[in-house]
C-alpha cells in the first residue's frame, strides 16, 4: 500500500506519519510539501491512502482533491482532509472522503485510519473482481485463448500499427474441416478435446507477440505482425502441419483449411473488411476443396488461397 502526506508543514507532516506508523506498517509513504508536488506525486505513484492540508502553496487540498477526482475513473484513492479550517462540507464536496480538523487527537487520527484501511480494503477488492470480469469477458472458456471480443480489439490496433510503422502484416482465418462430422461421430466432448489440442498447437508455432483467438465454433483468427505475403506460404505449411500432428480417433489426421490475407493496409481499409477478405479466401479454399471431392469431407492438405493486398487471390 502506499501512503501520501500533503502538507506545508513539517511538523503536522511528522505528526501523521506517527500516527500511520503503527496502522500501516509495511506502506511507502511519501510526502509533498505544496499541492503542486502532491498532484504530480499522485498522477506518478497512485497512492492508496491520502492525507491533505488544504492551505498548501500552488494548489489547496480541494482543488487536488477534485483533480484526483478526475484523473481516472478506476483510480478510487481514500482521501482524509487535515486543515484547521472548518470547511468540512467544502472538503467533503470537494472528492474528500473524510475530513479531520488541527490540531487532531492522535487517538482519533488512529481511529479515522482504521476506517479508511476498512474503505481500501473493499475498493481493491472490487477493483480486483472488476479486473477479473473483464479478463474472463475476453477469454474463451473452452481453450483459454483471446475471443471474438478480443479480436475486434486486437485487429484495430494491429491495422494501425502497420499503417504508422508501413509495415505488412498477415491476417488468418484457421476451420477445422469435416468438424460437424467429427461431432456426430465421436461426440461433442471428443469435438471440444480437438478444439482444445489444436489451439494449443496453434498457440506453440506463433511467434511472441503475434495474435491468436478463437473466433467461434470450429474457426480461429491469427494477426502475424510485420509479415507479408512473400511468407505466407510458410505459414501455411507450418499451420497444415502443426494441424495433422493432432490424430482423430480413427487414426487419421486433422485437417484444416486456411484463409490469408497479407499486404500493407490502405488507408481506406477498415479492419472489418481486412478480416473479412481472410475470411472469403477460407470459404473460397473450403468450397474449392469440397468440388475437389465431390461435396466429401477429406483430410487431404490442399493449399488455401491467400488474398492480395488489393484483395485478389492467388495460389
Amino acid at each position: 500500500m502506499k501512503c501520501l502526506i500533503a502538507d506545508d508543514s513539517r511538523f503536522h507532516r511528522n505528526l501523521i506519519r506517527d500516527c500511520t506508523s503503527t496502522k500501516l506498517q509495511n506502506a511507502q509513504v511519501i510526502e509533498a510539501a505544496d499541492g503542486t508536488e502532491a498532484l504530480r506525486i499522485i498522477s506518478e505513484e497512485r497512492p492508496d491512502l491520502i492525507f491533505l492540508d488544504n492551505e498548501m502553496p500552488g494548489l489547496s487540498g480541494v482543488q487536488v482533491a477534485a483533480k484526483i477526482r478526475c484523473l481516472d475513473e478506476r483510480y478510487i484513492p481514500y482521501i482524509l482532509m487535515v486543515t484547521s479550517l472548518n470547511n468540512a462540507g467544502e472538503a467533503l464536496e470537494g472528492g474528500c472522503d473524510d475530513f479531520i480538523r488541527k490540531p487532531f487527537n492522535p487517538d482519533e487520527m488512529r481511529a479515522r485510519i482504521t476506517v479508511a484501511l476498512r474503505i481500501i480494503a473493499v475498493y481493491q477488492k472490487m477493483r480486483r473482481q472488476t479486473e477479473e470480469m473483464e479478463r474472463l469477458a475476453r477469454i474463451d472458456s473452452l481453450t483459454g485463448l483471446y475471443n471474438r471480443r478480443m479480436i475486434d480489439e486486437r485487429l484495430r490496433e494491429a491495422v494501425e500499427e502497420a499503417r504508422r510503422k508501413k509495415r505488412e502484416l498477415t491476417l488468418c482465418m484457421c476451420d477445422v474441416d469435416g468438424f460437424k462430422k467429427i461431432n456426430d461421430t465421436y461426440g461433442h466432448i471428443k469435438g471440444d478435446e480437438i478444439l482444445v489440442a489444436l489451439a494449443s498447437c496453434l498457440r506453440s508455432c506463433l511467434r511472441l507477440g503475434d495474435f491468436l483467438a478463437r473466433y467461434g465454433g470450429d474457426e480461429f483468427f491469427i494477426i502475424f505482425y510485420e509479415t507479408g505475403g512473400d511468407v505466407a506460404p510458410l505459414i501455411e505449411r507450418r499451420l497444415h502441419s502443426v494441424a495433422a500432428s493432432i490424430k482423430l480417433p480413427d487414426g487419421a489426421p486433422l485437417s484444416v483449411s486456411l484463409g490469408l490475407w497479407s499486404g500493407l493496409p490502405k488507408e481506406s481499409d477498415e479492419p472489418e473488411a481486412l478480416l473479412k477478405k481472410a475470411d472469403n479466401a477460407l470459404y473460397e479454399n473450403k468450397g474449392q476443396r469440397t468440388r475437389l471431392n465431390g461435396g466429401a469431407s477429406s483430410r487431404q492438405l490442399t493449399p488455401s488461397r491467400l488474398s492480395g493486398a488489393e484483395g485478389s487471390t492467388q495460389n
